[in-house]
């Protein structure tokens, strides 16, 4: 079995889990509070992201397979889970890749800032919007700050609203700040049937504490690759 490309903190595994509890206990929570259901809230110059294949509570994301993924067209890396299966479908202004077998995508992108720029104006810049919903929108989750790789802090929200009657969209959008450089992630996923609050918890809470905080902006000496990329990026 491949070694995690980012190792667990110690303490980090019960944060984990209780964010998991948590997030599942808002997702339950969007499920049966009335709200309409349709397409996703845009939150970035690009269109919202239809997955590719809806999918079922056995269609699970992997919490292993850990790969750190070099994105050679934006200077920059993070670590994914379950790496080998994201497909790469490339993209302009925001880079893509595709979890087909979970209707996961990932949207990437990245752009210069000031020497001293904070996350919250990296969001701003890329025009996600990491605020909390008013009173009644269950789909406003979470929004925190996190620290990164050297160097760098990120700023993430999580949201979870019902897709249909027996259905979840989760998302998770963040920025990071590096020195001169910000980057921008949103990572959407569907899940359907019984059991859907809690992989759509799992799925955001995996990528909420593990593949934000993986995120490096590529030194000059990086940007020589060294291995086979498992996503042939």
């Amino acid at each position: 079995m491949p070694k995690p490309a980012l190792d667990l903190a110690p303490g980090l595994a019960p944060r984990l889990s209780c964010a998991r509890t948590r997030w599942a206990l808002f997702a339950a929570a969007a499920l049966c509070s009335g709200c309409a259901s349709g397409e996703a809230r845009s939150l970035g110059p690009v269109q919202p992201v239809q997955p590719a294949t809806p999918s079922s509570p056995a269609s699970l994301l992997r919490d292993a397979g850990w790969e750190r993924v070099q994105l050679e067209p934006l200077a920059l890396s993070l670590s994914l889970p379950d790496a080998a299966a994201w497909r790469d479908a490339g993209g302009r202004d925001w880079h893509r890749l595709e979890h087909v077998a979970t209707g996961s995508v990932l949207s990437v992108t990245r752009f210069r800032a000031p020497a001293s720029v904070a996350a919250s104006e990296c969001a701003a810049r890329a025009g996600l919007a990491l605020t909390t919903n008013g009173p009644g929108e269950a789909s406003a989750v979470e929004v925190r700050r996190v620290e990164g790789q050297p160097g760098t802090h990120s700023e993430l929200a999580v949201r979870v609203e019902p897709d249909g009657p027996t259905a979840l969209r989760g998302e998770v959008v963040a920025a990071t700040a590096g020195f001169r450089a910000c980057a921008a992630l949103r990572l959407e996923t569907r899940v359907e049937g019984d059991g859907r609050e809690v992989e759509v918890a799992r799925r955001l809470a995996v990528f909420a504490e593990r593949v934000v905080p993986s995120l490096a902006f590529n030194r000059v000496e990086d940007r020589i690759q060294k291995k086979s990329d498992p996503i042939g990026l």
